[in-house]
């Protein structure tokens, strides 16, 4: 299966349109689990990832998007098929932040981010498609918050750092189990075969 150029919107209120944007994606199915509880993965790639993270009137996009899906309810869709990933390989990963800081100063910066890959993702738990999704939402932006410490001027680094940390602590179970619109898009909400 194949993605190609595949949005996820930022939230409102601030201003860029999208808040990741991946340019390509490839998920290699094993053919022979497709209609099995839990589907077998060899690998998911994930090449020509930009994430936009923004902070405006202290607030960043990152915290407006977790706390947006806590509030959302998508219990009578979510599926009951788990996936087991031996590889999620994530790369060309495009960091641009923009950060409004008071006294109408503001920062735009881009800079990349190493290469990240998870393994055996769905192994020791189950991991539907909103786990995953989650999962790698926030390995993004976890990586992304960690390199911005020196990639930004001064201490702006470090205070995007803080902001956006609070937004990785609402990642809890709850709110994983609540992407799943997010996920069903992007590995397909209709299983195939390769």
């Amino acid at each position: 299966l194949e993605l190609n150029n595949y949005e996820i919107d930022n939230p409102s209120g601030f201003d860029t349109p999208e808040f990741i944007l991946i340019g390509f994606g490839m998920l290699d199915v094993n053919s022979g689990s497709v209609f099995a509880d839990t589907v077998e993965i060899d690998s998911l790639i994930l090449q020509n990832v930009k994430v936009t993270l923004e902070v405006k009137e202290g607030k960043s996009n990152y915290n407006a998007l977790m706390d947006h899906m806590a509030k959302l309810d998508f219990g009578s869709s979510e599926s009951k098929t788990n996936f087991r990933i031996r590889k999620i390989a994530i790369s060309g990963i495009r960091v641009e932040a923009s950060i409004s800081l008071p006294g109408n100063n503001h920062i735009e910066k881009a800079f990349e981010i190493d290469n990240i890959v998870l393994k055996d993702v769905g192994d020791n738990s189950k991991a539907g498609i909103a786990r995953v999704t989650a999962i790698i939402i926030q390995e993004i932006v976890k990586k992304a918050l960690a390199e911005s410490r020196n990639k930004l001027p001064g201490d702006v680094g470090k205070y995007f750092n803080e902001i956006g940390k609070s937004g990785l602590d609402k990642v809890t179970t709850d709110v994983k189990e609540k992407v799943e619109s997010i996920g069903e898009s992007l590995l397909g909400g209709d299983k195939k075969k390769k």
